[in-house]
């Protein structure tokens, strides 16, 4: 199973563990969990209290012992929705932010050099360059890829 989709979905690697075991266990106390989970006694609780509060997990307590229950799959679906939902709105209010931080970004004494690293930072190079180059003026620039051919002579 390819648990990455389920991280990307905004999962820790400790609660997939912990909600597979529990959808392979049915009901079930935490030493069977931890058990088929291989999560550390120490964290489950906080694991599966995590889960509860994402509507993934659900307890009763049976002669004064909680018994998890995972929520059907489906559930995972519910969870990414309103994850979703507030990533939005969180967007939107950041987008109301934005003048205010390039106010503070432009008031700012720039410095003289910028690394940046990767693709996206080469992506954000050029946008820079771009915005700062006057009508008429070009620039150029020259990388090299991070592995060099083994018989490169110069």
């Amino acid at each position: 199973m390819e648990i990455e989709l389920l991280k990307e979905a905004g999962f820790t690697e400790g609660e997939i563990k912990v909600y597979l075991a529990l959808l392979e266990l049915g009901p079930s106390t935490t030493g069977p969990i931890i058990e088929k989970s291989g999560i550390a006694k120490s964290i489950v609780y906080q694991i599966l209290e995590k889960l509860i509060q994402k509507g993934l997990v659900s307890y009763i307590i049976k002669e004064k012992t909680k018994n998890y229950q995972a929520a059907e799959p489906s559930k995972i679906l519910d969870f990414i929705d309103e994850r979703k939902s507030k990533l939005d709105e969180n967007r939107k209010k950041v987008e109301n932010m934005l003048p205010e931080l390039m106010m503070k970004h432009k008031s700012a004494k720039e410095s003289e050099v910028m690394i940046f690293e990767g693709f996206k930072g080469m992506i954000t190079v050029h946008e820079h360059t771009y915005e700062k180059l006057k009508e008429g003026e070009e620039y150029f620039y020259m990388g090299i890829t991070p592995e060099q051919p083994k018989h490169y002579h110069a």
